[in-house]
């Protein structure tokens, strides 16, 4: 389980507790903590190269506070005292179990959080997003999940998209319930006229029985059912298309977390504006396409 300054000892015991997952109103004085510490967001040891990439998207995403975006290697430099962390969460849920063996598939989350200790009374969970990882069989939780573990939606981009939505909740001093569905019906009009931008991960599939993916799904199969202009990008192109201008940029967003669904429109400067949650699914498919035309309307 990842240990980092202010976040240590993090266990799935603090999963779904109301620290990270449940909705809520802050007081004022935990806002003003908030804002009066700096917030850290560490870069794997593989995203050093493009640092200066995810510096410039996470920074223009976050207002709330300060933000240095740094190695995880130099995670010590950053004390509990003056920060706030952007950091991981995880547990390992079994889909499938057999005589000899049963496949796990961890959820992790990134969280922002303060305390040195996640079951102290004075910690705070300011808020949680699932991340999209990409399949591992595990037998225990023990690696470096920070280091060790791939993302689809790990990506300049996508992050800053992440961070903005829980900027824009923090602006009105709350945490959304993790589990939430609803729909921004003014914004999703929008998308009759706007292109819809879809990154080329979300069309994976998965594994009933393991979670392990398996052939993609085909454009024209997922999105037969959505009438409205939309287009199938890779990270490079979503970045690009995300750059400058003061137009609106909507973006399509699947992440499969063991057995939760996850479906979203985001939308540059407004957060979430669609977000339809699904238990117990194994893949996005076409009907979740059809709901989210619907919406547009």
């Amino acid at each position: 389980m990842l240990a980092l300054p202010g976040c240590a000892g993090l266990s799935r015991g603090g999963w779904n507790g109301p620290k990270y997952a449940g909705e809520t109103t802050f007081d004022p004085s935990t806002m003003a903590a908030l804002r009066a510490k700096k917030a850290v967001f560490f870069l794997r040891e593989a995203d050093l190269p493009r640092a200066a990439e995810f510096r410039d998207a996470l920074t223009a995403a976050w207002s709330t506070t300060p933000l240095e975006v740094a190695a995880y290697a130099d995670r010590a430099r950053y004390p509990a005292s003056g920060h706030v962390y952007f950091t991981l969460v995880s547990r390992n849920v079994v889909v499938h179990g057999g005589p000899n063996e049963e496949y796990f598939y961890p959820q992790i989350a990134l969280v922002l959080c303060t305390s040195a200790d996640n079951s102290r009374d004075d910690d705070v969970g300011y808020g949680r997003l699932p991340l999209a990882l990409k399949f591992q069989r595990l037998f225990d939780d023990d690696g470096d999940m920070y280091q060790q573990s791939e993302f689809y939606d790990w990506t300049p981009p996508r992050l800053a998209l992440y961070l903005r939505d829980l900027d824009l909740q923090l602006k009105q001093g709350r945490r959304r319930w993790f589990y939430d569905s609803f729909a921004n019906e003014k914004a999703l009009a929008e998308l009759k006229t706007s292109c819809l931008y879809v990154p080329q991960d979300t069309l994976t599939q998965f594994s009933k029985t393991t979670s392990a993916e398996v052939d993609p799904w085909s454009e024209r199969a997922l999105w037969a059912r959505y009438p409205h202009r939309h287009q199938v990008v890779t990270p490079e192109e979503l970045a690009e298309a995300m750059k400058g201008g003061a137009q609106s940029v909507f973006v399509f967003d699947y992440v499969k977390s063991a057995g939760d669904k996850f479906i979203s429109v985001f939308e540059r400067a407004r957060g979430i504006v669609y977000r339809e949650y699904s238990a117990m699914s194994s893949n996005i498919d076409s009907d979740d396409i059809a709901a989210l035309a619907d919406a547009v309307g």
